[in-house]
């Protein structure tokens, strides 16, 4: 059984999370025993043992499995802020493009061709 708990992942965990989810493989999550924990995972008793063994300051490494990487993204406020943060320039860029092919591709008027839209102010409206 997996309980709530709150670390102070390392820097660059994100992308070692998203890399064993993406080949379904299993990775060790580096976190500081610290007082400035802000980033919630689901943990088992052995995560647990092993990060309050450590001193105080020093970096823990917990393995966690596929299947527990896993439900950490189901679970709410697990790894997901920790992923769409480092998402977000890749969601934003993925959002306009599809806005942008939306709008370009909308037919907005009449003369409009897959190359762009020709604008003469000067031609009467029919």
């Amino acid at each position: 059984m997996m309980i709530p708990a709150v670390f102070h992942a390392l820097p660059g965990q994100e992308r070692k999370i998203q890399q064993a989810l993406r080949k379904q493989k299993g990775c060790q999550i580096g976190v500081i025993k610290d007082d400035g924990a802000t980033d919630k995972f689901l943990i088992h008793s052995r995560h647990k043992k092993r990060y309050e063994k450590a001193p105080y300051g020093s970096v823990v490494r917990l393995p966690f499995k596929h299947v527990e990487l896993a439900n950490n993204l189901r679970h709410k406020g697990g790894f997901i802020p920790l992923l769409l943060a480092a998402l977000a320039p890749i969601i934003a860029g993925v959002a306009s493009a599809a806005i942008e092919k939306k709008i370009s591709g909308g037919n907005i008027c009449s003369t409009c061709n897959g190359s762009g839209m020709r604008l003469n102010p000067w031609a009467r409206q029919m």
